[in-house]
């Protein structure tokens, strides 16, 4: 019998300090461990995820992280190896506007 692979988490939004991640969980699995890292760091950073297994994706947000920087994420099962890494950059801090404005100065 092969044992699942581990579910790689897939980006669903990257801001310049939010990673939002989604995955399919194994209907055998309660608990998931999300773990992140600076790309260059040598230690990881990590986050329980706990649910109620059903047939949706579990979202997750890693915050506080810093503008334009690249992260590792991954997953890991309860009592399981460490799943496929994403990478992903965090946007750079802009000076304009996020939203269309217009003001009127006198």
């Amino acid at each position: 019998m092969t044992t699942p692979s581990q579910p790689k988490p897939t980006l669903v939004e990257a801001t310049e300090t939010v990673i939002s991640v989604d995955f399919s969980p194994e209907a055998s699995v309660q608990k998931y461990e999300l773990k992140w890292k600076d790309y260059a760091a040598q230690s990881w950073d990590s986050k329980q995820v706990e649910f109620t297994t059903s047939d949706g994706k579990i979202n997750v947000e890693v915050t506080n992280l810093n503008p334009g920087t690249t992260y590792c994420l991954k997953l890991v099962a309860e009592g399981k190896e460490e799943g496929p890494e994403l990478i992903v950059d965090t946007e750079t801090i802009g000076c304009t506007p996020k939203q269309k404005t217009c003001c009127t100065v006198q």
